[in-house]
């Protein structure tokens, strides 16, 4: 069986790069895109929040923030991604399965699952 993985290990490390940087450059254009809106529409006004919406809020910055936090520590950016989409999918589970918060959450996966593959020895 070590001998049917290690027979594919150089292509999954090469796809595993190539994935990094997929996901670092998807990742930031959705980042800028989240800024965008952000100081477009002004950050809401907290105190008018109700507590679900508190945490919403916290939930959608985990997910865009994780995205930025990747370029420095892959594998906590990845992890703080999709820790903000389960907190927004565990508040509201139709409106996180929709594009706009799939998306994120699918480069969060994929920050780490190229994290964990480029983590080990090239040649396992």
């Amino acid at each position: 069986m070590t001998a049917f993985f290690s027979a594919f290990a150089p292509a999954t490390w090469r796809a595993a790069q190539i994935g990094r940087w997929v996901a670092l450059v998807l990742g930031s254009l959705l980042f800028l895109g989240f800024l965008a809106f952000f100081f477009g529409e002004g950050p809401p006004h907290f105190a008018r929040l109700t507590a679900q919406e508190r945490w919403l809020f916290v939930g959608f910055g985990g997910l865009f923030g994780g995205l930025a936090l990747a370029w420095f520590r892959e594998g906590w950016g990845g992890l703080l991604s999709l820790a903000g989409w389960a907190l927004f999918f565990f508040l509201d589970r139709r409106g996180s399965l929709t594009v706009p918060f799939l998306l994120p959450a699918t480069v969060g996966l994929l920050h780490l699952v190229c994290w964990w593959r480029l983590g080990r020895p090239r040649g396992l």
